[in-house]
């Protein structure tokens, strides 16, 4: 039987070694290749066109156009803080979405509202 590998030190410094590579490629890239800005800021004129967020903060900045100032933030803290310890919450008996039903039934009504309040603001 062929003995398994322990993830320190081999795996740990393979790793290490890629991050370092990839690290040094980027870095080279960026020297002979820099970018520059397609245009300059000019501080005292005002955009033209609907201002927008990046696409994954639209839906949020959706919520906060619909609901009250204070309600819409104590929500998205809320939706946060649920978000980060549904794992901890959650000990379901199995791994498989099959076997969680309400997780992914909580997953797949998060995941519409979002793409749906998405949608909306981008149509607007």
């Amino acid at each position: 039987m062929k003995k398994a590998k322990t993830f320190y030190p081999v795996h740990y410094y393979r790793a290490w070694m890629i991050v370092v590579l990839l690290l040094g490629v980027l870095i080279t890239l960026g020297v002979y290749f820099p970018h520059s800005l397609t245009q300059e800021a000019d501080p005292f004129t005002m955009p033209t066109g609907k201002l927008l967020p990046p696409w994954y903060f639209v839906p949020v900045f959706k919520m906060l156009e619909l609901l009250p100032e204070h309600f819409a933030e104590t929500v998205g803290l809320l939706l946060l803080m649920v978000f980060l310890l549904w794992p901890l919450l959650d000990k379901g008996p199995g791994r498989h979405f099959t076997r969680r039903k309400f997780s992914a039934f909580l997953g797949l009504v998060v995941l519409i509202g979002y793409v749906g309040f998405l949608l909306w603001a981008w149509l607007e």
